[in-house]
């Protein structure tokens, strides 16, 4: 058994590493619970530990998100004024989170269960981590995206709700193989995540119970926003270096270990 301290450092330590950086959080948190007989029952405390991460994504991207933010208000007035690039993005948030959220409703039953299973965790991070290698073959085109790749987006990022797949993996991925430019892809894997995210903290806040212990609950909501900061940096630092693929090696490694440490 582990100390709640230890417990709280350990999951916001991988909660703001594996959030951001195409490993899976999910899987991650999963193996670690079964493994370490740490349980997350305290719902609070995933809120909070999320809250961190959504928090690091904000301050990250404060200025894009305010660009957008205004480029929504002058849309439906002064429409030609408002970029292609811009309408374009703005268009491809709502497709992503129209088809992400019809997702998470529709299979909320099954995906509940996946999370119950270490099985599950490391298949999704046997197919995560063959997924970020094939982006070794994936040619940049800098055009403005159609309509068909963030309805793609939009099912790899539904996908990634089960455990083991990584959230920004699969989108950051995709988008490669599509053609995006690495740094063009990462932004928006990153601003498609606010409302997927945010939706899961409503949903999760009305569950919440009582927790007795504030201040691990601030350590946890440190700790996973700075750390969620840093991710971001090194991951975008990766993708212009083009060492994005190593991930994959990571994610099969993790899956291979996690099979052998549960088989014997």
């Amino acid at each position: 058994m582990t100390t709640p301290l230890f417990s709280t450092l350990l999951l916001a330590l991988v909660q703001g590493v594996a959030e951001f950086l195409p490993i899976s959080s999910s899987g991650h948190l999963t193996i670690l619970q079964h493994l370490l007989g740490i349980r997350e029952d305290n719902l609070l405390l995933t809120v909070v530990l999320h809250g961190g991460t959504l928090l690091s994504v904000l301050l990250f991207f404060r200025k894009r998100i305010w660009e957008l933010f205004l480029s929504l208000l002058r849309l439906p007035f002064r429409y030609k004024e408002v970029k292609p690039e811009e309408r374009s993005t703005l268009l491809g948030l709502v497709v992503v989170t129209a088809i992400t959220g019809a997702a998470g409703i529709l299979f909320k039953d099954a995906i509940e269960q996946a999370f119950s299973s270490p099985a599950v965790s490391l298949g999704g991070l046997f197919f995560t981590g063959t997924l970020l290698l094939t982006t070794r073959f994936a040619r940049e085109r800098d055009r403005i995206p159609p309509l068909a790749h963030y309805i793609l987006l939009g099912v790899a990022q539904s996908v990634a709700i089960l455990p083991g797949i990584s959230r920004s993996g699969s989108t950051i991925a995709v988008a490669l193989l599509l053609g995006w430019l690495g740094a063009k892809a990462a932004e928006f894997s990153f601003l498609a995540s606010l409302p997927a995210v945010a939706g899961a903290l409503l949903l999760e806040i009305t569950k919440v119970q009582a927790f007795s212990n504030p201040s691990l609950l601030l350590l946890g909501f440190l700790v996973s926003f700075f750390v969620g900061l840093a991710s971001i940096a090194l991951l975008l630092r990766v993708l212009r270096k083009g060492s994005f693929p190593l991930f994959g090696f990571y994610c099969l490694s993790v899956a291979l270990l996690g099979t052998l440490l549960f088989v014997f």
